[in-house]
């Protein structure tokens, strides 16, 4: 059974908190060149048959495409492909991109999930975040008239200037409508993103703290079920392609700059779009070796609100590792406690999860 991730590169604009790779175009013709690489890319890298377990178009942003080419991919994908265990079919969207027409033809073509980037509904942050307000209440309307599967929304909080009653202002229209999973990030000034220099408008660490033990806690008290460090679900509506790859399952990449993972086997795509186009898929395929591997399979486990069990790391690590990582995580109780021979990262843990890693990680 195959996790599937395809990579949808367009976007109307670019976000300034994006580092994912993107091409700003609205031409239909490069985007119908583009879906005919993918398909040419699907025929030679995955063999008839396949069983798909999940399929996840991300971005970018994949809605901007018309209902007309998805239909036409889809068409491709079905003939090609063994659907029948399939248990997730996901999209990203952007609100402007949602129409009562693509709603229904979503739902028409098989997709199960629609993952809604909203990141707020506050109209003072839009231009920030590049979220027109009228966009996302239109766009969540029509969703919830028309479209009967599961439904995710990505929200931010810790941006510029925020203040804690612009974040209950959030937290409370999001809990005011009634989807059942929500991806809730802190701002992140990633390398290569266009506020990566503004280093000086940047929260203090204290009060993100604040907000993230305000909304989270809240979040707790009306049912959420935090199963991933910044992922909620309700009626066990988990995101299943994005658990899977948490769980250090194998994944393969399709499309422009996307990655695979099958066992320590690695494939990573160009970023060229004309390279792409001309059937020139894959920049580099290596084998990780025995640190790296370990290293990201650690990265993964931890993120998950369960914990990780020590059979599972004992199975992973050599004995001498296992027991250098137990004393290394003994050196931070405030942040990773053990709990039947599982280690759990605490509240505080979840939000120094990158000190985590670099205290834990051999």
């Amino acid at each position: 059974m195959q996790n599937i991730y395809v990579h949808i590169p367009f976007c109307q604009k670019l976000c300034s908190y994006c580092t994912f790779s993107k091409i700003i175009s609205s031409d239909e013709k490069i985007y119908k060149k583009y879906i005919e690489a993918l398909k040419k890319e699907f025929t030679l890298r995955l063999q008839d048959g396949a069983k798909i377990k999940t399929l996840y178009f991300g971005g970018g942003t994949p809605s901007i495409l018309s209902l007309e080419i998805m239909k036409d991919l889809f068409s491709f994908l079905y003939k090609k492909y063994d659907f029948s265990g399939c248990v997730e079919i996901c999209i990203e969207c952007h609100p402007s991109t949602l129409s009562e027409e693509k709603v229904k033809g979503y739902q028409e073509i098989g997709i199960t999930r629609l993952s809604i980037g909203v990141q707020t509904f506050l109209k003072k942050f839009e231009t920030f975040l590049s979220r027109p307000g009228d966009d996302i209440f239109r766009a969540l309307e029509v969703v919830k008239k028309h479209f009967h599967g599961d439904v995710s929304l990505d929200m931010i909080f810790g941006y510029p200037n925020q203040t804690e009653k612009d974040a209950q202002e959030d937290l409370e229209k999001l809990l005011s409508y009634d989807f059942s999973h929500v991806s809730y990030y802190a701002l992140d000034y990633k390398k290569n993103s266009l506020i990566e220099k503004q280093e000086a408008s940047r929260l203090p660490f204290e009060k993100v703290q604040r907000f993230y033990n305000n909304i989270f806690s809240a979040m707790k008290n009306q049912g959420w079920n935090q199963y991933e460090i910044y992922n909620f679900s309700k009626q066990n509506k988990k995101s299943l392609h994005n658990l899977a790859f948490w769980k250090g399952e194998d994944y393969m990449g399709f499309g422009l700059s996307s990655v695979s993972c099958v066992g320590r086997e690695v494939c990573e795509n160009t970023k060229n779009i004309m390279h792409y186009i001309e059937g020139k898929y894959s920049d580099d395929i290596y084998t990780m070796n025995n640190a790296d591997y370990t290293e990201l399979m650690i990265q993964r486990f931890f993120r998950l609100r369960e914990g990780v069990s020590m059979a599972v790391l004992k199975d992973l690590l050599s004995e001498n590792n296992f027991m250098q990582l137990y004393e290394n995580i003994k050196t931070i109780p405030s942040w990773v406690e053990e709990k039947d021979n599982t280690f759990v990262l605490t509240e505080e843990g979840v939000m120094n999860y990158d000190e985590v890693m670099g205290v834990i990680v051999l």
